[in-house]
């Protein structure tokens, strides 16, 4: 499970974005393994007042971690780390 706000203000504008994360890992692996996870990720930014909802899926192995979705309101949600 995962979550986040973040709330950005200028002098005309104030925007707000969350969003909400579930998943499961479908098998356990040792230290060193590659690890998946498969979730269900729902955001909502408050300048169009919508939520929507996609599939993410989550790689990490050793200090790099690489995550994916695609919904067609929001394209592509793309993120990759590297722990060092």
């Amino acid at each position: 499970m995962d979550f986040n706000y973040k709330e950005l203000e200028t002098n005309n504008l104030t925007n707000t974005n969350q969003y909400y994360q579930f998943g499961f890992a479908p098998y356990l692996g040792e230290y060193g393994d590659l690890h998946t996870w498969v979730m269900l990720k729902t955001s909502r930014n408050s300048l169009t007042k919508k939520w929507s909802a996609y599939p993410v899926i989550k790689f990490f192995k050793g200090d790099l971690l690489f995550e994916s979705g695609y919904s067609r309101d929001n394209e592509w949600d793309i993120h990759l780390m590297y722990r060092f």
